[in-house]
C-alpha cells in the first residue's frame, strides 16, 4: 500500500518502525521500538531517527494516496463521505518540542476544573465508518495538520484549509463534516460540497450567507437576511411532526386502497363483537406485513421448515404496538 511513497531503504525502515511500534508495549519512543523493530540490529538505531528527520518520503502525498486507498477500500459506492475533525493533543515533556504549547487537555479537564498540559496539538479528519461486528463507528485518519504557532493559520483555518485539500484529492464524493461547537464560526467558509453540522447555543443569531459585492462604494456585506433564532426554530418541531404523523396515516391508507380496491383482504384482529369493518390497525398490520415480506423472506433460505417459523414471526410482529 505505502510502498510508491517511499524510496526503497525508507520503505523497510517504514515496515520495521510499525512492526516495532505495534509489538512494543510501553511508551512509543525510537530507543524503545528499536529492539522490537530490529531485533537482530541490522540497521543501526540513527538511521531511525533519520527516517523522521530526513529520509525522503513527502508527507503531501503520503495523505493523498492513504486518503484515496481507504475512500476507494471502504467508501467506493458512497457519494457523500461522512467526516469528523477535532483537534487533539499529543502529551510531550521538553521545552524544545517542535510546535509545543499549553492546551487545554480535554480528557483531564471537567465541568468544575480545567486542566492544562504542554504538549503538540493537531488537527486530524477521519474518515467515519461502520465496521461489520458493528458497534460504535470508526474514525480512521485521512489526514493530518499540526497547529504550529506564527504560521499564519488559526485552529479553524487549518481545519478549513485541510477540507478544501481533500476536496481537490477526491473530486468525485460530497462531504458531510461533523464537528463540536467550536467548529461553528467555518459556516458559510467552507467548500460547496461540504455539509457543516455541529452544535451550537439556542440564543446564536444566525444569517444567510452574504450576497455577491455589488461593485459600488463602501464595504462588501458580511453576513445576509437574518434569519430566525434556534430556539425560535424548535417550536416548529412540534407541529412538522404532527403534520407528518397524519401524512403517514394518509400513505397507509392509499397504499390499502390502491392495491386492493373494493377488496377486503386484509388481516383483521377481532378486539369487538360488533366490530365489521377494517380498522387502521388492520391495514397497518398488512403493510408492515408485506414489507417485512420483502426485507427477510425474500432474502431467506427456500427450505419450507425456515419459511414457516418466518410467517409466524412476521405474523407476530406486524400486530406489535
Amino acid at each position: 500500500m505505502l510502498e510508491p511513497i517511499f524510496t526503497k531503504p525508507a520503505f523497510i525502515l517504514c515496515i520495521r518502525l510499525m512492526t516495532g511500534w505495534i509489538l512494543y508495549p510501553g511508551k512509543h519512543t525510537i530507543i524503545g521500538i528499536y529492539p522490537f523493530a530490529d531485533p537482530k540490529c541490522e540497521y543501526s538505531v540513527q538511521l531511525y531517527h533519520y527516517f523522521f528527520r530526513t529520509a525522503i518520503w513527502p508527507q503531501g502525498e503520503l495523505f493523498v494516496y492513504c486518503a484515496r486507498f481507504l475512500v476507494g477500500r471502504f467508501a467506493a459506492g458512497q457519494q457523500t463521505l461522512l467526516l469528523v475533525i477535532d483537534d487533539i493533543t499529543h502529551k510531550k515533556t521538553g521545552r524544545k518540542v517542535d510546535g509545543a504549547r499549553v492546551y487545554r487537555d480535554a480528557v483531564r479537564s471537567a465541568t468544575s476544573e480545567t486542566v492544562f498540559c504542554w504538549a503538540p496539538q493537531y488537527i486530524p479528519l477521519c474518515l467515519l465508518l461502520h465496521p461489520p461486528w458493528e458497534g460504535e463507528p470508526l474514525a480512521i485518519p485521512l489526514t493530518i495538520r499540526l497547529n504550529r504557532k506564527n504560521q499564519g493559520f488559526t485552529l479553524l483555518g487549518y481545519a478549513a484549509d485541510t477540507l478544501r485539500e481533500l476536496g481537490q484529492w477526491l473530486l468525485d464524493h460530497d462531504f458531510r463534516l461533523v464537528a463540536d461547537g467550536a467548529s461553528a464560526s467555518l459556516a458559510g467558509k467552507l467548500p460547496p460540497r461540504v455539509t457543516h453540522i455541529f452544535r451550537f447555543r439556542v440564543d446564536t443569531a444566525l444569517f444567510e450567507l452574504p450576497p455577491p459585492p455589488s461593485g459600488k462604494c463602501g464595504r462588501p456585506r458580511r453576513k445576509g437576511t437574518r434569519l430566525l433564532k434556534a430556539a425560535e426554530l424548535a417550536k416548529i418541531a412540534p407541529e412538522r411532526a404532527g403534520a407528518f404523523a397524519y401524512l403517514i396515516y394518509g400513505t397507509v391508507w392509499l397504499a390499502r386502497i390502491e392495491r386492493e380496491g373494493k377488496k377486503n383482504t386484509s388481516i383483521q384482529r377481532k378486539w369487538s363483537g360488533k366490530k365489521n369493518c377494517v380498522s387502521f390497525l388492520d391495514v397497518l398490520a398488512d403493510v408492515r406485513q408485506q414489507l417485512w415480506n420483502e426485507r427477510i423472506i425474500a432474502m431467506s433460505s427456500s427450505y419450507s421448515g425456515i419459511t414457516k417459523i418466518q410467517e409466524l414471526l412476521v405474523h407476530a410482529i406486524v400486530w406489535a404496538a
